[in-house]
């Protein structure tokens, strides 16, 4: 099963939430998720169209319907069929216009046909909180990939702010609220900042969180921000260091924290062999979050790309799109000092998207085969307050590693529908999402208008996986919130 469509409707779908009437229930709409989690293990898709159209025809429970809509929709979408499966939204759309996780769909899935100025103006309609805060910060990474970068800090800015509100940083706290750790939306926004050239206004966010919480320790992202900047790294060696060997002496992996100092040491190596020798000196177990693997192939994409092998560079990111999970979330970049090649790979993946078509900010995209550059901001990086030595963290439990993609069905086949002919897009959403590029235009059925009210929040969702952690300086997060999350999709996006 293809990740981004994993983020799309989860390794389960969550039951769509609604203000109107008819809301589905959890009794209902078992018998259609059933049918999904088995196919969507087995990968007959195919099979899956089949049995859910049976199921409509023979009369669906009250309930039924909106969830259907859009499992019918993802196996539409898994067999490439996306025109059919954005007409199936679209008529959910005008069915359930109440239905935030329709609306979220459909921006999931103009994220997929290359289409962020239709993503964007969905997306817009369900900020947080109407959307639980795990969707919004999915949202935000997925306009992060587009370069929507001030999109991406509008919707982060009412979790950001709510987290700060409760005034804590403990887990089970911002947990039993549906926040995720206050580590990775300071790290988000940080992340964001720099890719506009605003570092002053990533310093200035990481220390109002360390101000603003008590029991929030913001030296360790200060020391993160000080090295992106390109300034001195003995501070995050230090702390790694002594992270490292905690770690080992509670028999912990330590994967993670020896990465980056492989990362730094790489980057000081005289040369190319000496830098793959320090990163292959990090050895990841099974315990280790399985990102880290992805992580340690994008740092010789650096590497490569550092010192002039173009080649070498543009080879390893395409091998990384290969992956199930390859595109790398802005913050879990910015914790392993990777934001260029990150920004890199994104812009390959985008070219993988029906051409490399602009983003909606009006910076245009590079080619997989001309790499990017990160900008480097003039300004100096800032000091991390003195204080007493970096604390330790212990690490997030590990989980499995994600879920491999399906294997192609290529048995009967479900027959396919029309494509449906697209308008020009209104003047109204010129305004709201900047220039149209060419081939992008307005949905025609259900779709949202600049200005328009966002749907009625939905029933709060308290996010299951509990991420037991210590109160400490550097931060390992969870499933579904965290800069290392070792089996949530990467895109969230």
């Amino acid at each position: 099963m293809k990740d981004w469509l994993r983020g799309m409707f989860g390794n389960k779908p969550e039951k769509a939430s609604s203000v109107s009437s008819g809301v589905p229930s959890r009794a209902t709409s078992d018998r259609v998720e059933r049918l999904y989690e088995h196919h969507a293990r087995t990968g007959l898709w195919t099979e899956l169209a089949i049995r859910l159209d049976r199921l409509r025809r023979d009369g669906l429970q009250p309930g039924e319907e909106a969830i259907w809509y859009r499992i019918r929709a993802a196996a539409d979408t898994e067999q490439g069929r996306l025109d059919s499966a954005l007409t199936l939204l679209e008529e959910a759309r005008e069915v359930y216009p109440d239905e935030v996780e329709i609306v979220s769909a459909l921006a999931d899935l103009h994220a997929a046909r290359g289409e962020p100025v239709r993503m964007l103006a969905y997306d817009a309609l369900v900020p947080f909180p109407a959307m639980r805060a795990a969707e919004a910060l999915r949202q935000v990474r997925r306009a992060a990939l587009w370069e929507a970068y001030r999109e991406a800090l509008t919707a982060l800015e009412p979790v950001l702010q709510t987290t700060l509100e409760l005034g804590t940083a403990t887990a089970s706290v911002l947990t039993a609220h549906g926040l995720p750790p206050l580590a990775t939306t300071t790290r988000l926004g940080a992340a964001l900042h720099l890719a506009v050239d605003e570092s002053e206004a990533a310093q200035a966010l990481v220390r109002e969180a360390h101000s603003r919480v008590d029991d929030f320790d913001g030296r360790a992202i200060l020391a993160e921000l000080s090295v992106n900047l390109g300034g001195d790294n003995a501070a995050l060696r230090v702390a790694d260091e002594r992270a490292a060997e905690d770690a080992e002496r509670r028999a912990r992996p330590a994967a993670e924290y020896l990465l980056r100092t492989a990362v730094l040491d790489a980057r000081a190596a005289p040369d190319s062999e000496a830098a793959q020798a320090c990163l292959d000196a990090v050895h990841i177990t099974t315990l280790d979050p399985a990102c880290l693997a992805d992580l340690r192939e994008l740092a010789r994409e650096d590497d490569a790309y550092r010192r002039g092998d173009v080649a070498r560079a543009v080879s390893l990111r395409r091998a990384l799109l290969a992956r199930p999970e390859h595109v790398t979330p802005p913050e879990r970049a910015f914790r392993f000092l990777l934001t260029a090649a990150a920004r890199r790979l994104a812009a390959d993946y985008r070219a993988t998207l029906h051409g490399p078509a602009s983003a909606p900010t009006g910076s245009a995209p590079v080619a997989a085969s001309s790499p990017t550059v990160m900008p480097s901001p003039v300004v100096s990086p800032p000091e991390v307050p003195p204080a007493e030595a970096p604390r330790v963290e212990e690490p997030a439990e590990s989980l499995p590693s994600a879920q491999t993609r399906s294997e192609q069905v290529t048995s009967e086949k479900v027959a396919s529908e029309p494509d449906p002919v697209e308008p020009e897009l209104p003047d109204s959403m010129h305004a709201a999402t900047g220039p149209v590029e060419a081939g992008v235009v307005a949905p025609e059925v259900g779709a949202p208008e600049v200005g328009a009210p966002a749907p009625a929040a939905a029933t709060p969702v308290v996010v299951k996986e509990v991420v037991e952690h210590a109160d400490k300086g550097l931060h390992v997060d969870g499933p579904d919130h965290g800069d290392v999350d070792p089996d949530g999709p990467t895109r969230a996006l």
